[in-house]
């Protein structure tokens, strides 16, 4: 894994999921309007959204069924790192990088994204996000630019959340958050990822850097 931690503000990167041109379809449920207004989702996706947030693995169902082109000239647009209703997916290169690094409990979920007609599959490889990885190694007391949140009843832990400015080596994190997965949630860290050193190298290869807005950790 290498002995450098990286944090990612992808989760709040506006142009990662702005008018992509496709609309989702969720198991059980029809299609979204085929429209660039944010749509409102079952209340199952919200929870799963959540869910996903925070680290939990996502059964399948969960995630979109499939997604469909409406605007073709925004699809072509799409960058390798994107999102089906609120959830990340991949494809082309960089999810052939993320098929080499450790996903834990997490992994790509193949998925179907059709041409306007919502019948002619495209003929290139989908692929959801799942992150399903949980760690505990963020160090608050070492950190900077972090303001506290609320404590989870159930745990009993105190929630944090990371400034928007913040740089590099500001985050800190125990030196266990090298083992394990590549990608992961840490439990007590609102709306970031973290990444390990050969998946951010993987992100440098793709050029994908800027999405996932990248900031190293210090690592104790």
């Amino acid at each position: 894994m290498g002995d450098r931690v990286w944090v990612s503000s992808i989760f709040v990167n506006i142009e990662i999921g702005f008018k992509q041109g496709t609309h989702s379809k969720f198991f059980g449920d029809d299609w979204n309007p085929a429209s660039f207004d944010i749509p409102v989702e079952p209340d199952e996706v919200y929870s799963a959204l959540r869910r996903y947030r925070c680290g939990f693995a996502l059964n399948r169902e969960d995630f979109p069924e499939a997604e469909a082109v409406f605007d073709p000239g925004r699809f072509k647009k799409q960058r390798e790192i994107f999102y089906v209703g609120p959830f990340l997916a991949v494809k082309g290169e960089f999810a052939k990088e993320l098929a080499g690094i450790d996903l834990g409990n997490g992994g790509l979920i193949p998925f179907t994204i059709y041409a306007t007609d919502r019948i002619t599959p495209l003929q290139e490889e989908f692929f959801v996000l799942s992150i399903g990885n949980q760690k505990n190694t963020f160090n608050s007391e070492r950190s900077q630019n972090v303001r506290k949140l609320g404590v989870d009843k159930n745990s009993g832990h105190q929630f944090w959340a990371i400034n928007g400015w913040f740089k590099d080596g500001e985050i800190a994190v125990s030196a266990e958050a090298l083992a394990g997965p590549d990608l992961w949630i840490e439990e007590t860290v609102n709306n970031k990822l973290f990444i390990s050193n050969r998946c951010a190298e993987a992100i440098h290869r793709v050029g994908l850097s800027g999405a996932f807005e990248l900031r190293e950790c210090t690592v104790l």
